[in-house]
């Protein structure tokens, strides 16, 4: 009997791809600590007037928001502006009397703006009603958890200077008093929206998206065929920001030789893969993905040998079940990418033999690993920008 010599070491390969998964791995769980850990990064640009971002600044870093300075940003839009610096946010100062607040869109909720302006009798709260406004429709949109009373301990400002003489009383204010109430200076535990909030209409967090995704992608199945390089296509529908259900196409672009002394076969996969997901929003454009997922692998063998020996090309459908779990970033509404990683069993086995003798076999247990870029259309309008 002739042992089977292989072009490539299988265990060589196998060692390969398992670096490969464990550094993917590591990658993605620093990426979910930090994006976990870090505060909603806010831009603020000042474009001259220094004293109300100065202000600005010091209300968001208070409460719980971590602002940047773009001074030199203001020949940017305001979502090219939070892409570059990675922020939730931007707050473009137009004049001391006048704040754009907006929050980037994704596939969850669309692009928010708004302009607030300084009413009468607010000097000096004015940039905490522009904070407060923030952080509502921040967390709102889920893109930051309310904050413990215990955890927000920075000392209130002062009350204004000319509190005395203001006729006209703090829009925030809890109670109908002149200027010694603190409640306007006053850090708020979970702020309710404000007035102005509740009057602009809002977007929705559910809208149905769909999503067309593509990249490089790897199969292993176990028996010794190895890793074969594939090229991942998928069609993704979300009826709402939490579950997704997504089918994926992994087609082969290169196939994988086995060779014995009886001759030789190439070996491809096709896998065509129906996904369930279930998604938890991470923060800052993060989320991570799992859920159950079936589908078929379609196997192709083509022999080769030599007279007297007669080779034959063979295929065979396999069905194969799965988990899956994933993470993604969402770079804008319409773009974001994803890493995902499959594992499961197939049935039945198939095997590949070489004058009735076992060579290699793909099956039972199996993993996938692919990297895609996606993107999005809406399917239905979500109530806009004011």
């Amino acid at each position: 009997m002739t042992r089977p010599v292989w072009r490539s070491s299988v265990n060589s390969n196998h060692l390969a791809w398992l670096r490969w998964l464990s550094a993917v791995a590591c990658l993605c769980i620093v990426l979910t600590s930090r994006a976990q850990s870090s505060e909603p990064r806010v831009v603020v640009v000042s474009n001259g007037h220094e004293e109300l971002a100065r202000k600005l600044r010091a209300q968001a870093a208070s409460q719980g928001l971590a602002p940047t300075d773009a001074n030199g940003g203001a020949a940017l839009d305001d979502d090219q502006l939070a892409v570059q610096h990675a922020a939730v946010a931007t707050l473009r100062v137009a004049s001391p009397a006048r704040v754009r607040v907006f929050v980037r869109g994704s596939a969850e909720h669309a692009a928010y703006a708004v302009e607030l302006e300084l009413q009468a009798g607010e000097a000096d709260t004015f940039p905490l009603r522009v904070i407060e406004h923030l952080r509502a429709r921040l967390v709102e949109l889920r893109l930051m958890v309310p904050v413990d009373s215990g955890s927000m301990d920075a000392p209130a400002p002062p009350p204004p200077a000319d509190a005395e003489r203001s006729p006209a009383l703090p829009r925030l204010a809890a109670q109908p008093a002149p200027t010694p109430v603190a409640s306007p200076a006053t850090p708020v535990a979970s702020p309710a929206i404000p007035e102005d909030a509740r009057a602009a209409k809002q977007p929705k967090a559910l809208r149905p998206a769909l999503w067309l995704a593509a990249g490089p992608a790897s199969t292993l199945g176990s028996g010794g065929v190895g890793p074969l390089p594939q090229i991942a296509l998928g069609l993704r529908v979300e009826p709402s920001s939490s579950w997704s259900v997504s089918a994926s196409a992994l087609l082969p672009i290169e196939e994988n030789e086995i060779n014995a002394g009886a001759g030789s076969a190439d070996v491809s996969a096709s896998l065509f893969l129906l996904d369930v997901e279930r998604r938890l929003t991470l923060g800052r454009g993060w989320h991570l993905e799992f859920g159950p997922g079936a589908g078929i692998a379609a196997l192709a063998m083509a022999g080769e040998t030599q007279t007297p020996r007669v080779a034959h090309a063979e295929s065979a459908l396999l069905g194969i079940y799965y988990l899956h779990t994933g993470l993604g970033w969402t770079a804008a509404s319409w773009l974001r990418f994803s890493t995902s990683l499959r594992g499961g069993v197939t049935a039945p086995r198939s095997v590949l033999r070489f004058d009735g003798q076992e060579v290699a076999t793909w099956g039972r247990s199996f993993g996938t690993l692919s990297l895609t870029a996606e993107l999005g259309w809406q399917l239905s309008s979500a109530r806009g920008e004011p």
